[in-house]
């Protein structure tokens, strides 16, 4: 009799113990969803389409006479450095892929990643804080080539 009593006593000790903290969890999932998301606050700079954005390598490939969808110089809130320069390329899909992979080769910079899926590809690449992403990208049926250009530079946290 007293195990069974003690058996009881230890599970109903168990029960109250979880309801406890399920009654908390679900108390913190309120209290964060209750609470106000704050858009990341970014400084962006537009930069004209015919100047290339500040911080994007002044070597890259070039490309005359192209569409600019958008070109720009921003700072994160920690002070992190960001330069986007995006177009529509008159070349083909192909020619800007080797183009670029021979830049990246021939530089100064350090090649992380290539990513290909079909008619897309992204280079990543890093030079001291800086890190490069090339994407360009294929659109079907329409045969468009969008090359995007993404620079960051990290703030370095002093020692």
């Amino acid at each position: 009799m007293i195990a069974v009593a003690t058996v009881v006593f230890f599970r109903a000790k168990k029960n109250a113990s979880i309801k406890k903290q399920q009654k908390e969890t679900q108390e913190s999932q309120t209290k964060v969803s209750n609470q106000q998301l704050q858009p990341l606050q970014i400084e962006k700079q537009e930069v004209k389409a015919s100047d290339l954005p500040e911080l994007l390598p002044k070597d890259l490939p070039k490309e005359d006479g192209v569409e600019v969808l958008q070109n720009f110089y921003s700072t994160t809130p920690s002070g992190d450095l960001i330069a986007s320069r995006e177009y529509r390329s008159k070349r083909s899909f192909e020619q800007n892929v080797a183009l670029f992979a021979n830049f990246l080769k021939t530089s100064s910079w350090r090649t992380l990643s290539t990513l290909q899926a079909g008619d897309r590809v992204v280079f990543s690449a890093t030079k001291a804080s800086d890190v490069l992403q090339v994407a360009i990208v294929e659109t079907r049926p329409s045969n468009l080539v969008t090359v995007s250009l993404d620079i960051t530079r990290t703030k370095l946290a002093p020692k």
